[in-house]
């Protein structure tokens, strides 16, 4: 039986910005949605919804100017490794 995916995994930016995270822990919101091409907005909201789900967490105890640093809780880190096992496999191509 298939296990159900949190509706919030299944955005597009996903995989991209949990991966991000993964690979530049403390980057902040503006940071992770001008980070490439795509929709900031989009993924402005998705940050709001991943953290809300418990895959990012925020420090802002050290903010400056209203900054707010973002980093994965352990969900997060597993979410991030397992998108990124994902992507190596389909990396690799096929050698059927």
């Amino acid at each position: 039986m298939a296990k159900d995916i949190p509706e919030v995994l299944t955005s597009k930016f996903a995989p991209y910005v949990l991966m991000l995270l993964k690979e530049n822990p403390g980057m902040s919101k503006s940071d992770v949605t001008n980070h490439d091409a795509g929709s900031v907005r989009t993924k402005f909201i998705l940050l709001g919804k991943l953290i809300d789900e418990g895959f990012i967490r925020v420090d802002d105890a050290s903010r400056q100017h209203n900054t707010m640093y973002l980093y994965l809780t352990p969900k997060g880190e597993r979410a991030a490794t397992l998108f990124g096992l994902i992507a190596d496999t389909c990396a690799e191509g096929s050698s059927d």
